[in-house]
């Protein structure tokens, strides 16, 4: 009989073809192919999960909110005390957006109507040419307010 080396020796593993998909291995039959040890570290590494958990808004949820106070005591009456600011100051915002929309429709409207009554008061004194782009002007506001895009960040306004 002719000596063919150790007899744990590998043979060479030919290369997978990339065309072809590979079958699915069946994991409980390799499961129980392998050593007992080895089937042990096998299945704890499979049970570990990477959880990733997400939640919208400035409040975790409370099992989070009662880990951070079992680390930290004191930690989740300040992060709700922090979500609460948080909210009265997106009010005090949104209030002072809303003023300042207010503020510029009146001033808008105040414009046009200034370009009305300039134009009606220059076709009184007879100066029509002078009218006439005035009154343009005021309608053109009138119109660009109207008619205008809606402004980028979610504003409310009401097209009528």
């Amino acid at each position: 009989m002719a000596d063919n080396g150790p007899a744990n020796e590998q043979k060479p593993v030919p290369a997978a073809d990339p065309e072809k998909p590979k079958p699915t291995p069946n994991l409980e039959s390799l499961l129980r192919s392998l050593p007992t040890e080895d089937r042990a570290i096998v299945i704890a590494a499979v049970r570990q999960q990477n959880i990733t958990t997400t939640f919208d808004g400035p409040i975790p949820p409370p099992e989070f909110l009662a880990e951070y106070e079992k680390v930290l005591p004191g930690s989740a009456d300040r992060i709700l005390k922090m979500a609460e600011s948080e909210g009265v100051l997106r009010a005090q915002a949104q209030q002072g957006s809303i003023s300042r929309d207010k503020l510029a429709i009146y001033c808008g409207t105040s414009v046009q109507w200034g370009f009305f009554a300039l134009a009606a008061l220059a076709l009184f004194l007879g100066h029509a040419i002078v009218a006439v782009p005035l009154g343009l002007g005021g309608l053109a506001g009138m119109l660009f307010q109207r008619f205008r895009p809606a402004p980028k960040g979610g504003s409310d306004r009401e097209q009528n």
